[in-house]
């Protein structure tokens, strides 16, 4: 029996689940109302093991809802919004409303039929949570330290600005030790985190980073898929006699890029692997930020090799 699509327009404070023809109705975005959702899908005969609902990427906002939607029994599939995006342009879509992206959503959950969702691992997700948590507090520390670079001119304000700074450094260090002792306590953290810290250029902190962000490594078939997602993968841009240099798709994690960034240049200094090969692109004339580029490649390559084949990094394995 076909799967019945079901498209939904996901905000903060409702959603629009609509199918692709004009049956459509909005609803509260809140777990303790998602049963007036369930009532009308019963209403309208839709049948929860008959559904294949579709929904954008939009982070806290859609997880509570897939997650009750799978609980329920029901296929669901969270798609990344550039995905819907280009998919409205292909369809020629004018108007920009929830009804409208809800039934386009729909559309393209027929069309296309994207891969089932599974919910994330809480632990996982807890390690993701805190992880975020420290980068958004080091980026509050940059911008208050910026700000106490620049006089103010009140002493007043700059003891503010240092007792904030003070305060931020004690909640990053409450924050990894919590994330220590959640690392401690379950075995399926402490293994991927030792593969990753024998990388060279990969301390223990931004290996930990990168295990959040990246998760259950059986998530990608392959390395070439795990750098897709990390949106390091070359994009090349040609037609007829014209072509541009290829440059970095970042089609993908922004997180992931960003961990990986200080990393790839550590790694460009005093990983056998990564240095040797960044060598070779200099030696042909590749600017700098290319081979800044590649070398997050390469690493997030190595990443997914010691992970997946469970085992340390081998400095003699490219031989």
């Amino acid at each position: 029996m076909t799967d019945i699509p079901l498209g939904i327009d996901i905000s903060k404070e409702e959603f629009v689940a609509s199918r692709p023809d004009s049956l459509r109705e909005s609803f509260p975005n809140a777990p303790e109302q998602f049963e007036q959702f369930e009532a009308w899908l019963d209403a309208h005969d839709l049948e929860l093991d008959r559904l294949h609902v579709c929904m954008e990427t939009t982070g806290t906002y859609s997880l509570p809802l897939a997650a009750w939607l799978v609980d329920q029994g029901v296929r669901v599939s969270v798609v990344n919004p550039s995905r819907i995006q280009g998919f409205a342009q292909g369809e020629m879509q004018r108007n920009k409303t929830d009804m409208a992206d809800a039934r386009l959503i729909a559309h393209f959950c027929r069309v296309h039929e994207p891969d089932e969702w599974t919910p994330e691992d809480e632990v996982w997700r807890e390690l993701k949570q805190l992880t975020r948590r420290v980068l958004q507090l080091k980026r509050m520390k940059t911008q208050e330290t910026n700000r106490l670079q620049t006089p103010a001119g009140s002493e007043a304000c700059e003891a503010s600005q240092q007792a904030h700074i003070e305060f931020i450094d004690q909640q990053i260090e409450r924050i990894w030790q919590r994330i220590d002792a959640l690392i401690a306590s379950h075995e399926k953290l402490q293994q991927p985190l030792e593969w990753l810290e024998s990388i060279p250029g990969l301390g223990r902190q931004s290996s930990i980073i990168l295990m959040a962000e990246i998760q259950d490594i059986e998530r990608f078939a392959s390395a070439k898929k795990l750098a897709a997602y990390a949106g390091v993968t070359p994009e090349n841009r040609q037609s007829g006699t014209w072509s541009a240099p290829a440059s970095m798709s970042k089609r993908g994690s922004a997180r992931l890029r960003q961990a990986l960034y200080m990393p790839a240049m550590t790694a460009k200094r005093y990983n056998p692997i990564v240095s040797s090969f960044c060598e070779r692109l200099e030696e042909r004339g590749k600017d700098s930020m290319a081979v800044v580029g590649a070398a997050m490649h390469k690493l997030i390559r190595l990443v997914y090799g010691v992970w997946s084949n469970e085992e340390p990094f081998d400095p003699e394995y490219a031989a």
